[in-house]
């Protein structure tokens, strides 16, 4: 089970620094596509792991979904034993029609 929670909604607001407008409109247009992707995903492309500063591991999800010729990836991330919870979204690229 995956949460959504302020975690997520913030990390679309700001990463290391404030994302521009332009870019928070575009993440949080694509939102609507999150539950979607998370539960009818083509493939989980990328995991990984590292220690936060509180010395607990962290680990991140990447899944991938097509939707017109469209990739969206939903990033799940995980702090410790902790509940798995939505952490951003984003399009990773166009493909080229056949």
């Amino acid at each position: 089970m995956v949460c959504f929670n302020s975690i997520g909604f913030k990390h679309l607001i700001r990463k290391a620094e404030k994302r521009t407008f332009r870019e928070q409109r575009f993440r949080f247009s694509l939102l609507p596509f999150a539950p979607m992707i998370i539960f009818d995903a083509d493939v989980i492309v990328n995991y990984r792991f590292s220690n936060n500063k509180h010395g607990k591991i962290t680990q991140f999800w990447g899944i991938n979904k097509t939707y017109r010729n469209i990739v969206l990836r939903v990033i799940i991330r995980q702090i410790g034993c902790g509940q798995k919870h939505f952490y951003s979204i984003m399009k990773c690229s166009t493909k080229n029609p056949s």
